[in-house]
């Protein structure tokens, strides 16, 4: 009889086993369901209403783009999150969203008078970016972004062979440069393999930048503070040239009478 009940008791021991493995998987498939049906459920339930909601910043970007990425939450301040509504304006936008900060006022919370604030910072177009037959924008920190909703005129095109490239090698002079350049209409800015070269048409001047990893970019930076210091016309029919580490050369550039002359009386080739 004893040996019965021992095998018995192994039994109901292997069966208690068996439970304690399972519960882990059980509470994750409990915590899973819960999961998936708790959006649901608070966003029926009145308290998690925002009374009102508030977007600041939306100047160029149309109220209802923008309205758009925020009605997802359906007025539910509980899952409302500035990197939500960020993501979603990121897709419909292409990336033309600097940042999002949403702020909440929760003291009416149990008077269902809860308001969000939301704030939106658009990104900043300096120049028109342009990589074969496609253009983009270009805030001065170097982000690419669309031009669907932005007005392009009068900001520096830069033509270049690739996106990349140009973020790197722009990232640090850009800001610089651009609020130079904004004083005049007509100007251009050209990205090859020797160097960055930028042509002011207004005044029919031309400056050169070393490519980011030929030179040293605090000397650089030092050097080019020291150029665009210099009165607004002091590059007007000059070639100012920063590519060499010693030295800075400066020609004059044919005038646009003088570069007609030329070409219509080219020298004769030697015999």
């Amino acid at each position: 009889m004893a040996n019965i009940y021992y095998i018995r008791g192994k039994k109901k021991e292997s069966k208690w086993k068996i439970l304690r493995e399972a519960l882990p998987y059980l509470w994750l498939l409990l915590f899973g369901l819960f999961a998936f049906f708790a959006p649901f459920l608070i966003d029926s339930i009145s308290l998690f209403k925002a009374k009102t909601v508030n977007v600041y910043g939306d100047k160029t970007i149309p109220s209802i783009v923008v309205e758009s990425a925020v009605d997802i939450y359906k007025k539910n301040w509980l899952f409302m999150n500035a990197s939500g509504i960020k993501s979603a304006l990121e897709k419909t936008t292409g990336n033309a969203v600097a940042s999002v900060a949403v702020k909440k006022d929760l003291r009416g919370v149990f008077d269902h008078n809860v308001v969000v604030d939301i704030y939106i910072k658009e990104r900043k177009p300096v120049a028109v970016l342009v990589n074969q037959d496609k253009s983009y924008l270009m805030d001065g920190k170097g982000n690419i972004f669309s031009k669907k909703y932005f007005n392009t005129k009068g900001l520096t095109i830069i033509y270049t062979p690739s996106i990349e490239k140009t973020q790197k090698e722009v990232k640090f002079w850009l800001n610089p440069i651009s609020n130079y350049l904004s004083q005049f209409k007509g100007k251009n800015i050209f990205i090859t393999n020797s160097g960055i070269f930028v042509d002011i048409k207004d005044i029919n001047g031309e400056l050169i930048l070393p490519l980011a990893n030929s030179y040293d970019k605090k000397q650089l930076l030092e050097r080019l503070n020291i150029i665009l210091s210099y009165p607004d016309n002091y590059l007007s029919n000059k070639i100012v040239d920063l590519r060499y580490s010693k030295f800075i050369t400066i020609r004059q550039k044919p005038t646009n009478d003088q570069s007609q002359q030329n070409s219509q009386n080219p020298q004769n080739p030697k015999s």
